[in-house]
């Protein structure tokens, strides 16, 4: 088994066991699709062995901090990543380079080298797929469970809206070329 897998099996299996069942949007799945999507653009930009495993690892912990709660979910991943890193043998340098890359993630950090750009991204993929609506309805009922918000459809419709249109960008050529038109197409569905 990679070192890569075994990350897998233990973000498996720590979502699994402890994540609460509120967290119907950031669970395994978003997990998995932000891992793939990560390995698509980590081979798309041409990144090196060793740095598509460190922003691939990265991707499996960015969420772990959720078994934690909402607030400051970042920071509790780097702490999750960090112990599990260590446990494991890797240096400092590579739990810094892991780190740096899971607080890439907060939203409204602006991504500075090119493996932030790339989870940051993959971190938005969703925004890309043909199910897009179906997925923010997912987010919709977490936070409904999570932070007691409720929208009405109109509100969430014009927040997703605005999110798209004027606080998100994707960052790395790939996705600009190949990610944003799609993107542009869920932004007709909203409107």
């Amino acid at each position: 088994m990679t070192f890569t897998e075994q990350v897998q099996d233990f973000v498996y299996n720590l979502l699994k066991d402890k994540l609460s069942s509120s967290f119907i949007y950031h669970n395994f799945n978003h997990t998995s699709d932000v891992v793939k999507a990560v390995k698509i653009l980590a081979e798309q930009e041409k990144i090196n062995q060793t740095e598509q495993e460190i922003v691939v690892i990265a991707a499996w912990f960015h969420d772990t901090g959720y078994i934690h709660g909402f607030e400051n979910h970042e920071e509790r991943s780097v702490k999750i990543a960090t112990e599990f890193l260590t446990q494991n043998g890797k240096s400092d340098e590579y739990i810094d380079q892991v780190n740096t890359l899971i607080r890439a993630t907060e939203y409204h950090y602006v991504p500075q080298t090119i493996l932030e750009k790339i989870i940051k991204d993959a971190d938005f993929f969703h925004f890309t797929t043909a199910n897009y609506c179906d997925r923010c309805e997912l987010l919709r009922g977490e936070w409904e469970c999570v932070k007691q918000k409720q929208t009405s459809d109109l509100e969430w419709a014009q927040e997703n809206l605005a999110v798209l249109t004027e606080c998100h960008q994707f960052y790395t050529d790939y996705a600009i070329a190949n990610w944003q038109p799609l993107k542009e197409k869920n932004i007709s569905i909203i409107r």
